[in-house]
């Protein structure tokens, strides 16, 4: 079963379709096609910026088991990236670099569609669970790895919204030559 806010956001963002060719890929985590199926779900994202989505790649490979709390939380540290090097693009640079990912979408509000600015808000929920949620039933994790491979094609659909929409981000996405020369407090 789906983390609750990972269903609202997946419902959100994906056709039945869409999320029926997702539950067949988590089906196929806990068969003989385990690591075919993995290799797969890493490409999902690709591997740079090495930080954080290289670092998904470990995590993805430790399924259906552990990383699962990992991945939701460098998912989040990725959009979180993103949106920081927005917010220099629209010349907002007074505290954005070190502020929460809540704040940074409310400040991006009126630069962003009403439908990605909800998304984002979603998102935000998930991510502020994965950093700070350890109160749950001491049976369960918080998060499983169904939820885990949501949140890999979550990022990925936020990310292709973010990135047409700045240069910093993309170019951090890409590592330009400008994303080595960033100074968070010029």
């Amino acid at each position: 079963m789906l983390n609750e806010n990972i269903e609202i956001l997946s419902e959100k963002l994906f056709d039945d379709e869409k999320i029926e060719s997702i539950y067949k890929q988590i089906n196929l985590i806990k068969s003989n096609q385990r690591e075919k199926v993995l290799l797969e779900l890493s490409k999902v994202l690709g591997s740079k910026p090495k930080r954080p989505l290289y670092y998904i790649q470990h995590e993805i490979s430790q399924l259906p088991k552990y990383g699962t709390r990992n991945i939701m939380r460098f998912c989040g540290d990725y959009i979180d990236q993103l949106l920081k090097f927005m917010l220099e693009d629209k010349k907002n640079r007074i505290k954005w670099f070190r502020g929460p990912l809540g704040k940074k979408i409310r400040k991006l509000q009126k630069h962003l569609d009403p439908k990605l600015f909800d998304e984002l808000e979603e998102c935000n929920k998930i991510y502020t669970n994965a950093k700070h949620e350890f109160h749950h039933s001491i049976d369960k994790s918080y998060f499983n790895y169904q939820d885990a491979v949501f949140m890999i094609y979550i990022t990925k659909d936020l990310a292709s919204k973010i990135l047409p929409l700045s240069e910093g981000a993309r170019d951090y996405n890409d590592h330009g030559q400008n994303f080595y020369r960033y100074d968070p407090i010029d």
